[in-house]
């Protein structure tokens, strides 16, 4: 079940809109934020697969990533996702 949780990523790059343009077609990529001139914040599923091809787009495009950071991987974000499945089983 969890290998259906959405992830919320924030990605800290000097290039964060050039990097969104390569992000928002792959379709594990649900929504795209750019809050700042270098700040990218993604919400994706399937992670595992999306972390590969972040890396791929990454090195093929030399981009320069000052920071990875997930942003709701903590047990409470787990237990609120789980909690919405049971009352919203979609």
């Amino acid at each position: 079940m969890l290998d259906t949780f959405p992830l919320r990523i924030r990605v800290l790059t000097p290039e964060a809109r050039r990097l969104a343009g390569l992000l928002v077609p792959l379709d594990m990529v649900r929504s795209v934020a750019l809050p700042s001139g270098d700040e990218l914040v993604l919400e994706v599923e399937r992670a595992k697969e999306f972390f590969g091809l972040l890396a791929d787009l990454v090195t093929a495009n030399g981009f320069d990533l000052e920071r990875l950071q997930i942003l709701d991987a903590s047990t409470e974000a787990v237990f609120e996702y789980l909690m919405r499945t049971v009352t919203h089983p979609w």
